[in-house]
């Protein structure tokens, strides 16, 4: 073990996050806790009970000047990370959002609800756009690496890719399988080829058709979060029984 940071924590926690060029480290709790560490040194640059609602998702901006959470009370904060300070607060109007994604500039933050996706501008917290069509609570939310595209999956295991730009769904991906009753997480390739995404099973598939291109493997337990290395040859997955490992995506 690296590091232990279990003497801070003050509830359950639900959501942890690295920002994109992995300096800092940010988690969430069950009572609305919110902490940021600089990863050197693992020291604390930010720290409070943001919200009185348990936050399920949070997201750090590509610059890390900002941090996004997903609130059980309905609501999206963006917090100013310098300060602890609020920027805005995002009425979605619905019962709780699930999760929260930057896009690759920073400029536009998506929201996952229990049948619908919500874009946002960060800067002024202006609503740009709804996207409807899932029957499930969205579980993830993914930008591809030129921001032109959204990938998004639910409880039912269903996967769209969607256009940025009008909010227009471009297709849904191919079905793998009866073993693909949900996705926990979604991740792009950094040429934007390919999406991958994982519940009890591990998904590859092409982003320009949405065909199904293969199975790496499974988990004794369902995959709770996974991550793809910089050069898109290895991913790495989180288990609920707290077993990682790592798959060659091009074997």
């Amino acid at each position: 073990m690296l590091e232990d940071l279990e003497d801070i924590y003050v509830s359950s926690v639900l959501s942890v996050s690295f920002s994109p060029d992995g300096n800092l480290f940010a988690y969430s709790s069950m009572g609305g806790a919110l902490r940021l560490y600089r990863v050197s040194d693992w020291e604390e640059v930010a720290s409070s009970g943001w919200d009185s609602a348990a936050i399920s998702s949070i997201a750090l901006s590509p610059d890390k000047s900002l941090i996004a959470s997903a609130c059980a009370d309905g609501k999206v904060r963006v917090w100013r990370v310098s300060d602890g300070s609020l920027l805005n607060r995002l009425e979605s109007g619905s019962e709780g959002v699930t999760s929260v994604a930057f896009s690759s500039d920073g400029n536009m933050l998506a929201s996952g609800h229990e049948d619908a996706v919500r874009l946002w501008r960060v800067t002024d917290g202006a609503l740009l756009n709804t996207l409807e069509g899932h029957t499930s609570e969205v579980l993830s939310l993914a930008f591809s690496p030129d921001g032109s595209m959204l990938a998004t999956s639910d409880q039912e295991g269903i996967v769209r890719l969607w256009r940025v730009s009008d909010g227009v769904l471009i297709h849904d991906v191919e079905q793998s399988s009866e073993d693909q009753n949900w996705v926990n997480s979604l991740s792009f390739t950094p040429d934007g080829e390919v999406l991958s995404g994982c519940g009890k099973f591990i998904f590859l598939w092409g982003v320009s058709e949405g065909n199904f291109l293969k199975e790496l493997g499974w988990s004794e337990s369902s995959i709770s979060c996974m991550a793809l290395s910089s050069d898109g040859t290895l991913l790495v997955t989180g288990s609920f029984d707290s077993t990682i490992q790592i798959w060659g995506v091009l074997d």
